[in-house]
């Protein structure tokens, strides 16, 4: 009996609730709103691999020094560029009910070694079957899907760092010194909160780049080397 029910609720929710739409979040952009996105209750149990993490909605972002240990295919001099590992990004929910803020677990994203850059795209169709995912498992708990967290590890391949600054989704700036003393192998994951703030069904773009500035030891002068981690959604 309450299959039949379950599967009743269904059927009328995918011929009530047959596109995506958005709503905007007082003072903070854009939405995707659980009652506006069509899903399935019965694929519900699916999502359940998710873990709701409270989280401070006004922290800044934090860079943070992992335990790491270096592969030894990897210790060598130094070379003068950012050198990164991954680029997750984890969605954020909100309760209607209390206001209380999340971010899910596992995340998606990219998960590479790699030299400088880091780029991923999700077509309209992909970037529509991640918003379902996540909403399908938080609307019937009454929940909004309102961006994203995201954590980006990497470290200061350099020889001589001294300083790097980096922009937040094409933000405003920041200019820090190198974590010192520095040490080209020691690992760190940056981690912010990118909350929605332009039509999250149109094209966007969640990204941490900037430069570092350095003392080249073979020239004898100071450079800076750019660096990019950037996800694209919503890609024609």
């Amino acid at each position: 009996m309450k299959k039949k029910i379950r599967c009743l609720i269904s059927a009328l929710l995918a011929c009530m609730l047959c596109s995506l739409s958005v709503m905007a979040a007082p003072g903070e952009g854009y939405q995707v709103a659980a009652d506006d996105v069509a899903y399935d209750l019965d694929d519900v149990d699916t999502l359940n691999g998710y873990r709701l993490i409270p989280i401070d909605p006004d922290a800044q972002g934090t860079l943070e020094a992992t335990d790491d240990i270096m592969p030894r295919n990897q210790i060598g001099e130094p070379q003068d560029n950012m050198y990164f590992y991954f680029f997750w990004l984890y969605p954020l929910v909100e309760k209607h009910s209390t206001g209380e803020r999340f971010v899910l677990q596992p995340p998606i994203g990219k998960e590479l070694e790699t030299n400088t850059y880091i780029s991923v795209s999700y077509t309209k169709e992909q970037t529509a079957a991640i918003y379902q995912d996540v909403i399908a498992f938080n609307s019937q708990y009454g929940y909004d899907f309102i961006g994203w967290q995201v954590k980006v590890k990497f470290r200061f391949n350099f020889i001589t760092p001294l300083e790097w600054t980096y922009s937040l989704d094409n933000g405003t700036p920041v200019t820090e010194t190198v974590p010192q003393p520095h040490n080209a192998y020691q690992t760190y994951v940056y981690t912010y909160n990118s909350y929605f703030q332009s039509n999250p069904m149109g094209k966007y773009m969640v990204s941490f780049s900037g430069s570092v500035k350095y003392f080249d030891k073979y020239d004898k002068k100071y450079k800076d080397a750019i660096f990019d981690a950037t996800a694209f959604f919503n890609v024609d």
